[in-house]
């Protein structure tokens, strides 16, 4: 049950920080943007894997994910539907460097792309040409929503977290936060999959960082110090117990079975 909508996230109490959190993006020729009853946020925390969550995720109206995840081989516990895909400057970078490998076996995002075809993707003006580059390349449809700035920068985003969690935001605010936030302007009721800090679940069974394998072509991505992602989390679960969002941090009962985590 759902007692305030997901909007009042960036509903603060200066109401023009919702105005900038939404207005940073520049609509270039994208489909039209809700507003949507329910929404799937969908992380790519590898407490996603064998929680079989894909039907959940693909019956929401609409379905967000970020950073270009891998699908592929994955659809049971993620999904199969995407519709807008927030994507940071370094998984551009990455692709960038994919793209220029000799050894074309070795870049996994064809593959990848081909299940984000007639989505819209989000990111830095920076960000666009390489985007648009790889959708020329792979024959793909691509819609580009652009900001210009970094929306991760502290200055944006943290104001608004703070203003919500009733605490400070120091760290810079990861791609999942960003994300959440700016899908609760145009969201009803956000349902969270695959947003969990730690490297353990309840049960002490280690989990990866992602879900998928690394791509291969740049350093590996872990937990870097410069996001703060257990005060996140906080956040999340907070909004949680609110009502306001709901944190699937378990498996997904069967869609005969199917109710709110609690």
């Amino acid at each position: 049950m759902y007692t305030t909508p997901a909007a009042s996230i960036c509903q603060t109490e200066k109401k023009k920080k919702k105005r900038k959190c939404k207005n940073r993006l520049k609509r270039q020729s994208a489909p039209n943007l809700g507003p949507y009853s329910t929404c799937a946020v969908v992380g790519n925390g590898g407490i996603l894997l064998d929680s079989h969550c894909g039907d959940d995720i693909d019956a929401k109206d609409y379905v967000i994910r970020a950073n270009l995840p891998a699908l592929e081989g994955f659809e049971t516990d993620v999904g199969r539907r995407t519709n807008m895909t927030f994507v940071n400057t370094n998984v551009v970078k990455r692709l960038d460097i994919a793209s220029n490998l000799q050894d074309r076996t070795r870049d996994p995002y064809p593959t990848r792309l081909r299940h984000f075809n007639n989505t819209v993707i989000v990111g830095n003006r920076e960000s666009k040409l390489v985007l648009q580059a790889a959708a020329r390349t792979n024959g793909l449809t691509l819609y580009f929503w652009t900001c210009k700035h970094d929306l991760r920068k502290n200055k944006i985003i943290n104001p608004i977290a703070s203003r919500v969690a009733g605490w400070r935001f120091h760290s810079r605010p990861s791609s999942g936060l960003t994300t959440v936030l700016i899908t609760s302007t145009f969201c009803s009721h956000l349902s969270l999959y695959g947003f969990y800090p730690y490297s353990r679940d309840a049960d002490n069974k280690p989990i990866p960082y992602h879900y998928f394998p690394d791509d291969g072509v740049d350093e590996a991505i872990v937990n870097r110090k410069k996001h703060h992602l257990p005060t996140e989390y906080r956040l999340y679960r907070e909004l949680h117990t609110r009502g306001v969002l709901t944190l699937q941090e378990g498996k997904c009962e069967r869609q005969e079975n199917s109710s709110l985590s609690s």
